[in-house]
């Protein structure tokens, strides 16, 4: 934990993790904007992806490779001249990748030459000191790892949110590269119709220019649930494009492929679903392209693929983004709050502070604090100890707190045994009656005190100051007014209220 003390004030873990939050949503967002960009295709998303990778982690070396016969071969890299070429081969098991596959999850090392790993072959040889990798899966089998590193080690370890980040890019790369196999299959056997229809992983079939299917190939079949002869012949969009995915009939003259023969463009949609023989429907990404005869339309091929995948991958971003939100606002709530007394903390006094001077100025209405300090506190604390110390601050922190009860007042902890409270639209004899509540408060707690050289109990000392607001006055014009008015009230004895005067 880090501190920094000015006047007891601490600023504590919240803040770093909700920089960190921030980051982790920042990368989500982009990554979901390249994702999402369908401008980009292929090997241009997959370099995105590592581009934004390098950017998230500051690693400068981003790869994904293929591994197959426990050999490893780069396919995608990113980074400077030192970095590994495109098609360079190792074996596995000289490579941090290994304990990626092995584990069959996201793994990461910070500092390889500080740990237990400082004799891998990896290490070395090229001397990787940070390593981020996941797993890459494409068509449901392993296919290899997206890994990002650096020669330079981290100064702190990957956090699991870092894994889960990194697992992210790996899954949708392994979606990228599902799609492209897809496409390199069909480019494959371009030549020959009958093997294009065999082979090819998504789902193809041909309409003429009333509707009626003309052919339809295995795997369209596979994720339609029909056989070749429950569809020849028969008008493909009342068979399997019949309705909307809430279920209401759509009819053919809206339908994009029914466009394709009527106005000769081809025509892509990837937010319509296609119906199964057994009712069930699957959201589907297809693209409908005119068949030319002659110069007359005469038809229309449809190439389509299942992206229920895609989608739930979509949906699992989605709900990951908004619990880091909802987690980055529970942060933001805690990083306002002390943490020993659970009351409001000088982070959220200064932003407040700030905000009533701009009310006060705006409206021309009177601004006042309180400034209240525990008397002879570090005699307190070497008397009973620390632990006592905290309960008594905790105590007195409740007595403070009940005493600012309009919506607008803030009660927070200044810092060390300081307390303060923000009066908006109160006059300098209301805060000096607050204040004196306060005292005779935190006197009848009845805390004993023998070592205070002012009363046999714990008591406070209270400052007040009250400014009407001007386009000149500042917020250390009103803590600096309340802040004399508690030295005078310390040097005058201690136990007493001494307000600022203008």
């Amino acid at each position: 934990m880090q501190q920094a003390n000015h006047k007891g004030f601490s600023v504590t873990e919240p803040r770093a993790s909700e920089k960190a939050l921030r980051k982790y949503v920042h990368s989500l967002e982009q990554l979901h904007a390249i994702t999402a960009n369908k401008s980009l295709f292929g090997d241009e998303k997959i370099n995105a992806i590592l581009r934004l990778g390098i950017e998230t982690f500051h690693l400068p070396i981003a790869i994904t490779s293929w591994i197959e016969d426990e050999v490893y071969t780069v396919k995608h890299v990113l980074g400077p001249d030192y970095a590994p070429d495109k098609g360079a081969q190792f074996e596995l098991c000289k490579t941090y990748c290994i304990h990626t596959l092995n584990a069959n999850a996201a793994t990461s090392f910070h500092h390889a030459g500080d740990s237990a790993i400082r004799n891998h072959p990896c290490y070395q040889q090229f001397r990787l000191e940070a390593y981020i990798g996941a797993p890459l899966i494409v068509d449901s089998e392993r296919y290899g790892t997206v890994n990002l590193s650096s020669t330079e080690a981290r100064g702190r370890p990957f956090s699991e949110n870092d894994l889960s980040l990194m697992q992210l890019f790996a899954n949708w790369i392994g979606y990228e590269l599902s799609h492209q196999l897809s496409q390199q299959r069909l480019m494959e056997t371009e030549e020959n119709n009958r093997l294009i229809l065999e082979s090819a992983g998504d789902g193809i079939y041909g309409v003429d220019a009333q509707g009626l299917t003309t052919f339809v190939n295995p795997a369209a079949l596979y994720m339609l649930g029909y056989t070749v002869e429950e569809l020849i012949g028969q008008p493909m969009h009342a068979t399997v494009h019949h309705s909307y995915p809430d279920g209401m009939p759509y009819p053919a003259h809206r339908c994009h492929i029914h466009a394709s023969f009527t106005d000769g463009r081809v025509h892509h949609v990837d937010d319509e679903v296609f119906w199964r023989k057994d009712g069930s429907r699957f959201p589907v990404d297809y693209t409908s392209t005119p068949i030319m005869k002659n110069g007359e339309l005469v038809g229309a091929v449809v190439t389509f693929r299942d992206i229920t995948r895609e989608k739930q991958a979509e949906r699992e971003l989605f709900e990951t983004q908004n619990r880091l939100l909802k987690t980055n606002q529970q942060l933001e709530a805690l990083s306002l709050h002390d943490g020993l007394t659970s009351i409001p903390n000088r982070r959220n006094f200064d932003l407040s502070l700030d905000r009533e001077i701009r009310a006060a100025r705006r409206d021309k209405t009177a601004l006042s604090l309180v400034i209240c300090d525990i008397d002879h506190f570090k005699a307190y604390n070497d008397e009973y100890g620390h632990l006592a110390g905290d309960r008594c601050i905790k105590e007195i922190a409740q007595c403070v707190f009940s005493a600012g009860r309009r919506p607008r007042d803030l009660t927070s902890r200044f810092g060390g045994e300081e307390f303060t409270v923000l009066l908006p639209q109160t006059s300098l004899e209301g805060a000096v009656a607050l204040a004196e509540a306060i005292r005779k408060a935190v006197e009848e707690l009845n805390i004993p005190h023998p070592n205070s050289p002012t009363a046999d109990r714990v008591t406070v000392s209270l400052g007040v100051a009250s400014l009407s607001v001007d386009e000149h006055t500042s917020a250390e014009d009103l803590i600096g007014a309340a802040d004399y008015a508690l030295y005078e009230a310390k040097q005058g004895g201690r136990n007493q209220v001494r307000l600022a005067l203008s």
